[in-house]
């Protein structure tokens, strides 16, 4: 319930929002949209957490299916659950896009991202969770055991990297005590922990040295999708199957197209590059200008 009730919330300060605009109170319709664009990012993160903590293991397990049982299944049967893990890929996928986009307007020292930025995040989620699921699919098709307990322990290093080394602050209130706060950063990182078995998700807000952390993340991941991969390919009895190659391509390839969809947009569409480049340009303008005017 907790999506409806900042749904509510959402709503709540959207209307008072409008209602102060309409009696020309500027200071209390800008808190109030404020307050409403930090409930709707909140609920995009929540949405996120559903997405990763239901909706992926629930994919891994229908493709486990559809492996398993290729010579049992209809092929209506196929097509249904085939559609309906690209549709939740997408939903994903978008899920996360969504979720920065609305952090970047809930905060007023951030600049939006626009619609390029937003598609280039699309793509980026999208082909890493392609890649993450396949490859945790194809091992738990031949070590089902030994992936859940290799899962766990993937959450317990990642739970203690967030905790120990990240500066959790994305909806941890200012006026807690810090006991009280330490056991909110504690649990909120075992939830972040277990979304980091698919993917990354920043838990710190306008901090920098991002860099480092996507590059220990992410060669961690590729490490850990290329050992399920050779796991499958080695002890795995699906050689003669005419998928056997393009799913291990599936599990490698779009971790690389998403990964460049990713420094293409932090090159030239983030929105602190962007930003850079509107002031460039409007000071070698203004250099013009002055020029012609002397």
């Amino acid at each position: 319930m907790a999506p409806v009730l900042r749904y509510c919330d959402v709503l709540k300060y959207a209307l008072k929002s409008r209602r102060a605009a309409r009696k020309g109170n500027h200071e209390d319709q800008k808190k109030y949209y404020s307050l409403m664009a930090k409930e709707d990012s909140y609920v995009s993160l929540l949405r996120i957490f559903e997405c990763f903590l239901e909706a992926v293991p629930q994919q891994i397990l229908q493709i486990c299916i559809v492996l398993a049982e290729k010579n049992h299944g209809s092929t209506i049967q196929i097509v249904h659950q085939s559609a309906s893990i690209a549709s939740s890929t997408i939903g994903i996928a978008w899920a996360m896009a969504s979720y920065h986009k609305n952090v970047r307007i809930a905060y007023e020292n951030r600049k939006n991202l626009g619609n390029t930025g937003t598609v280039l995040q699309f793509l980026w989620h999208i082909m890493i969770t392609v890649s993450r699921i396949l490859s945790l699919s194809l091992a738990a098709i031949v070590w089902p055991i030994s992936t859940g307990i290799f899962s766990m322990i993937h959450w317990l290093l990642m739970t203690v990297w967030i905790y120990k080394y990240q500066n959790v602050t994305f909806c941890m209130p200012s006026n807690r005590a810090s006991e009280e706060g330490g056991i909110m950063r504690f649990f909120f990182s075992t939830i972040l922990g277990l979304v980091y078995i698919f993917t990354y998700l920043s838990p710190s807000e306008g901090q920098g040295n991002s860099r480092s952390r996507y590059v220990i993340y992410y060669g961690v991941f590729l490490m850990e999708n290329v050992t399920a991969v050779t796991i499958w390919a080695i002890t795995g009895n699906d050689q003669t199957q005419w998928y056997y190659y393009p799913l291990m391509a599936g599990s490698v390839v779009p971790f690389f197209v998403g990964i460049i969809f990713m420094m293409v947009y932090y090159k030239f569409f983030h929105p602190h590059t962007t930003f850079k480049e509107h002031e460039s340009v409007s000071s070698i303008k203004n250099s013009m200008n002055t020029t012609a005017e002397a």
